[in-house]
Protein backbone atom coordinates (compact mmCIF):
# COMPACT_ATOMS: atom_id res chain seq x y z
CA UNK A 1 0.00 0.00 0.00
CA UNK A 2 1.18 3.14 -1.16
CA UNK A 3 0.30 6.85 0.75
CA UNK A 4 1.24 10.25 0.44
CA UNK A 5 3.27 12.73 2.49
CA UNK A 6 3.51 16.28 1.86
CA UNK A 7 5.70 18.22 3.47
CA UNK A 8 6.18 22.28 2.88
CA UNK A 9 9.74 24.05 4.13
CA UNK A 10 10.32 27.63 4.73
CA UNK A 11 8.06 30.27 4.72
CA UNK A 12 6.18 31.67 2.05
CA UNK A 13 6.17 34.91 1.27
CA UNK A 14 3.95 36.65 -1.16
CA UNK A 15 4.48 39.62 -3.20
CA UNK A 16 2.03 41.80 -5.21
CA UNK A 17 3.19 42.00 -8.84
CA UNK A 18 1.13 43.36 -11.51
CA UNK A 19 -2.02 41.92 -9.76
CA UNK A 20 -0.58 38.41 -9.62
CA UNK A 21 0.58 37.13 -6.20
CA UNK A 22 3.38 35.38 -6.24
CA UNK A 23 5.03 33.14 -3.69
CA UNK A 24 9.24 33.20 -3.00
CA UNK A 25 10.84 30.92 -0.82
CA UNK A 26 8.72 27.96 -0.95
CA UNK A 27 9.73 24.21 -1.21
CA UNK A 28 6.78 21.74 -1.88
CA UNK A 29 7.88 17.79 -1.43
CA UNK A 30 5.88 14.91 -2.32
CA UNK A 31 7.29 11.69 -1.45
CA UNK A 32 5.61 8.20 -1.92
CA UNK A 33 6.24 5.75 0.70
CA UNK A 34 5.00 2.23 0.71
CA UNK A 35 4.64 0.13 3.31
CA UNK A 36 6.95 -2.88 4.23
CA UNK A 37 8.03 -5.09 6.91
CA UNK A 38 10.70 -2.86 8.05
CA UNK A 39 8.51 0.04 8.36
CA UNK A 40 6.02 -1.73 10.50
CA UNK A 41 8.98 -2.95 12.91
CA UNK A 42 9.85 0.27 13.69
CA UNK A 43 6.05 1.64 14.39
CA UNK A 44 4.71 1.73 17.48
CA UNK A 45 1.43 0.41 19.36
CA UNK A 46 -1.65 2.64 18.42
CA UNK A 47 -3.11 4.40 21.16
CA UNK A 48 -6.50 5.58 22.01
CA UNK A 49 -5.69 8.88 20.41
CA UNK A 50 -3.92 7.81 17.43
CA UNK A 51 -7.06 5.17 16.64
CA UNK A 52 -9.33 8.21 17.35
CA UNK A 53 -8.00 10.78 15.75
CA UNK A 54 -5.86 8.98 12.44
CA UNK A 55 -7.02 7.32 9.57
CA UNK A 56 -7.28 3.61 9.50
CA UNK A 57 -5.62 2.51 6.56
CA UNK A 58 -6.55 -1.62 6.78
CA UNK A 59 -5.30 -4.12 8.48
CA UNK A 60 -2.51 -6.66 7.45
CA UNK A 61 -0.76 -9.66 8.16
CA UNK A 62 2.73 -9.21 10.41
CA UNK A 63 4.54 -12.24 11.99
CA UNK A 64 1.88 -14.39 13.04
CA UNK A 65 -0.39 -12.07 13.75
CA UNK A 66 -3.31 -9.73 12.09
CA UNK A 67 -2.68 -5.53 12.82
CA UNK A 68 -4.57 -2.67 12.25
CA UNK A 69 -2.87 0.07 10.87
CA UNK A 70 -3.30 3.57 11.60
CA UNK A 71 -2.14 6.83 9.91
CA UNK A 72 -1.94 9.96 11.53
CA UNK A 73 -1.42 13.02 9.57
CA UNK A 74 -1.12 15.55 12.03
CA UNK A 75 2.21 13.44 13.63
CA UNK A 76 3.22 11.83 9.83
CA UNK A 77 3.06 8.87 11.67
CA UNK A 78 1.93 4.93 11.42
CA UNK A 79 1.19 2.99 14.50
CA UNK A 80 -0.30 -0.34 14.38
CA UNK A 81 -2.97 -2.63 17.05
CA UNK A 82 -3.48 -6.00 17.31
CA UNK A 83 -6.41 -7.13 15.32
CA UNK A 84 -8.34 -8.58 18.85
CA UNK A 85 -11.36 -11.26 18.66
CA UNK A 86 -13.38 -9.85 21.87
CA UNK A 87 -13.20 -7.11 24.67
CA UNK A 88 -14.38 -8.21 27.93
CA UNK A 89 -15.18 -5.54 30.90
CA UNK A 90 -15.17 -6.44 34.24
CA UNK A 91 -14.67 -4.20 37.38
CA UNK A 92 -11.59 -3.89 38.52
CA UNK A 93 -11.94 -4.50 42.35
CA UNK A 94 -14.69 -7.13 43.02
CA UNK A 95 -15.41 -6.39 46.93
CA UNK A 96 -14.86 -2.38 46.62
CA UNK A 97 -18.17 -1.48 45.50
CA UNK A 98 -17.35 2.40 46.00
CA UNK A 99 -14.34 2.38 43.99
CA UNK A 100 -15.75 2.69 40.36
CA UNK A 101 -12.69 1.58 37.89
CA UNK A 102 -13.16 -0.87 34.96
CA UNK A 103 -10.68 -3.61 33.81
CA UNK A 104 -11.21 -3.97 30.19
CA UNK A 105 -9.29 -6.88 28.75
CA UNK A 106 -8.80 -6.90 24.74
CA UNK A 107 -8.35 -10.63 24.11
CA UNK A 108 -6.16 -11.35 20.84
CA UNK A 109 -7.25 -15.07 20.79
CA UNK A 110 -4.85 -18.10 20.35
CA UNK A 111 -1.50 -18.23 22.98
CA UNK A 112 -1.54 -14.37 22.99
CA UNK A 113 -2.18 -12.52 26.39
CA UNK A 114 -4.59 -10.23 26.50
CA UNK A 115 -4.20 -6.44 26.83
CA UNK A 116 -5.53 -5.34 30.27
CA UNK A 117 -6.15 -1.44 29.97
CA UNK A 118 -7.81 0.79 33.37
CA UNK A 119 -10.39 2.88 32.73
CA UNK A 120 -11.72 5.27 35.80
CA UNK A 121 -15.20 5.83 35.26
CA UNK A 122 -18.07 4.00 33.18
CA UNK A 123 -17.90 7.15 30.49
CA UNK A 124 -14.11 6.34 29.71
CA UNK A 125 -14.84 2.79 29.57
CA UNK A 126 -17.69 3.04 27.18
CA UNK A 127 -15.61 5.46 25.07
CA UNK A 128 -12.86 3.45 24.72
CA UNK A 129 -14.70 0.35 24.03
CA UNK A 130 -16.14 2.08 21.56
CA UNK A 131 -12.97 3.44 20.00
CA UNK A 132 -11.82 -0.05 19.47
CA UNK A 133 -14.19 -1.77 18.19
CA UNK A 134 -15.06 1.46 15.79
CA UNK A 135 -11.11 0.64 14.62
CA UNK A 136 -11.75 -2.54 14.25
CA UNK A 137 -14.81 -2.55 11.64
CA UNK A 138 -13.26 0.54 10.28
CA UNK A 139 -9.70 -2.03 9.11
CA UNK A 140 -12.45 -4.65 8.08
CA UNK A 141 -14.00 -2.30 5.70
CA UNK A 142 -10.93 -0.78 4.32
CA UNK A 143 -9.54 -4.58 4.12
CA UNK A 144 -6.41 -6.09 4.03
CA UNK A 145 -2.99 -4.92 2.33
CA UNK A 146 -0.22 -7.11 1.27
CA UNK A 147 3.56 -6.06 2.40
Amino acid sequence: MEFCLFAVIGCPSIKMTNNLNTLNKMEVILKKSKITNSILKQTLRSTEVDLNVGEILGWCLFGKAKYIVCYRSDVKGLSIFPMFKEIEVKPKYKDNIENKTFLVEVKLGGNYLPLKYTCSNENDKTKFVETLNKAKHNAEIRGQFFL
